[in-house]
C-alpha cells in the first residue's frame, strides 16, 4: 500500500505538470489566425443566432433551417457567446476545452495499467504532437468534442467491464457510457455510437452478448436524444455544391434527400 501511494504521489504531480503545459501550448496558439469563413464561421453563426431568436430546438443560418447536424454543437457555441461575448477565443473555447480533457484522459488511461507516468506523458505528447489533431483543436468544428465523448464513453466501458470481472459494482459505469455517447451522437449523430458500436462487437466476439442486455446503456444513450415534435419538421439548407432537404424523427436519427 505504502509502494502504491508512493507511486501515485509523484503521478499525480507530473499528470498537473503534464496537463499545464498542455492547456498553455492550446491557449497559447488559440490567439493565431482569424476565424476561417467556412464551416468555423457558419457554426458559429448557428449558435449566435439561437442565442439570438431563443429558439433551442431548430437550428437556423439566416432564417432558414439548417438541420445537417444535431444542434448540441451549437448550444455549445451559443453558451460560450452567452457568457464571454463573441471573440475568437471563445469560439474556440469549446474545442480547446474538449482537447485538454481528451489529453487528461489519455494520460490516465495510459498510465493507469501500470502506474507508469512516462507512458501517460508520451500519450500526451503524441495526441498533442498531431498536427492534423492540433489543428482541430483551434477551430469552431465539432470533431474535437464528439472525439472526447467517444474516447470517454470507451474508457467508460472498459472500466464497467473490468469491475463486472471482478464482482464490483459496474452500473455505474455503464449508465456514463451510455450518457457520453448520448452526447456523442447529439454532436455528430452515428459518429457518437462508435464506442458503443466497437464494444458490441468485442463483447459478440468474446461470447459475451449477454452484456448487450444491460438497459443502462441504452437508457443513458437515449437521454440525450431530441423527442421534440419541431425536431421533425421538415427543413431546407443550402450550400453552393448541393441542396438537401432533412428531417429528424422522434429518436433524432436524420433522414435526408440529397440533391445535386
Amino acid at each position: 500500500m505504502d509502494a502504491m501511494n508512493e507511486r501515485d504521489g509523484p503521478g499525480w504531480t507530473a499528470q498537473a505538470l503534464v496537463l499545464s503545459a498542455a492547456a498553455a501550448w492550446l491557449l497559447a496558439f488559440a490567439w493565431v489566425g482569424a476565424l476561417p469563413l467556412d464551416n468555423d464561421a457558419l457554426y458559429a453563426d448557428v449558435g449566435r443566432t439561437m442565442l439570438r431568436t431563443g429558439d433551442w430546438l431548430n437550428p437556423r443560418i439566416h432564417g432558414v433551417p439548417f438541420l445537417d447536424k444535431p444542434p448540441l454543437f451549437y448550444w455549445m457555441m451559443a453558451a460560450v457567446q452567452a457568457m464571454f461575448s463573441d471573440w475568437i477565443l471563445t469560439l474556440r473555447l469549446p474545442a480547446i476545452l474538449c482537447a485538454w480533457v481528451t489529453a487528461l484522459l489519455a494520460f490516465d488511461a495510459a498510465r493507469r495499467p501500470n502506474g507508469n507516468t512516462v507512458a501517460g506523458m508520451l500519450a500526451v505528447l503524441f495526441l498533442l504532437g498531431n498536427a492534423i489533431w492540433f489543428e482541430y483543436a483551434r477551430r469552431v468544428y465539432m470533431e474535437v468534442p464528439v472525439t472526447l465523448f467517444v474516447f470517454g464513453s470507451s474508457l467508460a466501458l472498459l472500466q464497467a467491464w473490468r469491475h463486472s470481472c471482478e464482482g464490483r459494482s459496474y452500473l455505474g459505469w455503464y449508465a456514463l457510457a451510455g450518457v457520453l455517447t448520448g452526447a456523442g451522437f447529439m454532436l455528430k449523430s452515428l459518429v457518437g455510437l462508435f464506442a458503443v458500436i466497437g464494444f458490441a462487437v468485442w463483447l459478440l466476439i468474446e461470447t459475451r452478448a449477454k452484456a448487450l442486455a444491460n438497459a443502462r446503456v441504452w437508457l443513458g444513450a437515449m437521454a440525450f436524444w431530441p423527442s421534440s415534435p419541431s425536431l421533425r419538421d421538415l427543413g431546407t439548407s443550402t450550400s453552393t455544391r448541393r441542396s438537401r432537404t432533412c428531417s429528424w424523427s422522434s429518436l433524432g436519427i436524420s433522414t435526408c434527400t440529397i440533391r445535386f
